[in-house]
């Protein structure tokens, strides 16, 4: 699911073609603000997948979430066998010289950046376990309630690619 804000670069394009996206037009919840109707919508639109996904991922299109050395299903699955709820996302600022091709896979690709706390979010978790997100402006805060249960050690990096001429 792709909430989009009037998109011109092409991207809407690429995700009709995808069989399994649904594109959906970003309505402004409160008028006065951008950034609150977008705070809004992170806390609500996952809610629907309660009953038809295991796990939910909320991010921008520009995020990407990866743990080194294992697939993102074998992490999740283990994480489900672990009775893990949530995975926090360490945050990174992936530095590049150039702008990625189209089809790279950033996380084999962009290997170079550093720690960013800032970057840090709560972007996967189990939609029948967390009641509520209560995320902050942004996504870089949240106060999940619900069945909260994180994994002993945080490994899974969310990574966000700059270009660097």
């Amino acid at each position: 699911m792709i909430y989009d804000d009037g998109s011109t670069d092409g991207t809407l394009e690429m995700l009709h073609a995808h069989p399994r996206v649904v594109v959906k037009k970003f309505e402004r919840t409160c008028s006065s603000s951008f950034v609150e109707s977008s705070r809004r919508l992170h806390d609500d639109m996952w809610k629907a997948s309660r009953g038809q996904a295991h796990w939910v991922v909320v991010a921008a299109v520009d995020e990407h979430f990866h743990v080194p050395g294992v697939s993102m299903h074998d992490y999740l699955d283990h994480c489900s066998g672990q009775g893990v709820t949530l995975v926090p996302g360490l945050g990174y600022q992936m530095i590049s010289d150039d702008f990625p091709a189209s089809g790279e896979h950033l996380c084999q690709t962009r290997t170079w950046g550093a720690p960013c706390d800032p970057w840090n979010k709560l972007g996967i978790f189990d939609p029948h376990a967390i009641e509520e997100t209560n995320y902050d402006v942004g996504r870089h805060c949240a106060r999940p309630a619900g069945k909260v249960q994180p994994p002993a050690h945080d490994e899974l990096c969310c990574c966000t690619t700059n270009t660097w001429a």
